[in-house]
């Protein structure tokens, strides 16, 4: 994520970790990427309601639910 983009979209400062995986999305057809990552400072909130439906925490395991 280009840098400013967590804490804009999710209210969150971050530091990637590493690369999950990725897609392409099935309605814009944009490649993305999955980025586990270290929270460094923030709330998490929906900052973008037009990109992002919600935010969660979950363990890596609990991903595919």
């Amino acid at each position: 994520m280009r840098s400013g983009e967590t804490a804009e979209e999710v209210g969150l400062e971050a530091k990637a970790v590493r690369v999950l995986g990725g897609r392409v999305h099935p309605q814009t057809g944009v490649p993305m990427s999955y980025v586990a990552c270290e929270v460094i400072s923030g709330d998490a909130i929906v900052g973008d309601a037009e990109e992002i439906a919600a935010v969660a925490w979950i363990r890596h395991g609990e991903i595919a639910k």
